[in-house]
């Protein structure tokens, strides 16, 4: 193993014996978890409200229920939802 290497993993195992840094590097990791987690949230939340506007967008062209649905993966459902209804 490469001296660096092995001097690294010497410094960490001396290092994670000690409870006070244990939970420091958990608490870390917790937190790196917690963002990634609402970066990845946010990002799919972005997704549907473009979905939504192109599904709106394409209900005034007349497209198909099931053809909006199939191309903004959108539940049939959905879609029928955002109809404007009509006076």
């Amino acid at each position: 193993m490469d001296t660096g290497l092995q001097q690294f993993a010497e410094k960490y195992n001396i290092s994670m014996q000690d409870p006070h840094l244990q939970l420091r590097y958990t608490q870390f990791h917790l937190a790196e978890m917690d963002y990634n987690t609402d970066v990845f949230d946010a990002r799919e939340g972005g997704r549907r409200d473009k979905a939504i506007i192109i599904a709106k967008n394409l209900l005034k062209t007349n497209l198909s229920i099931e053809a909006i649905a199939s191309a903004t993966d959108l539940s049939p459902e959905e879609v029928t939802a955002l109809r404007e209804p009509k006076s």
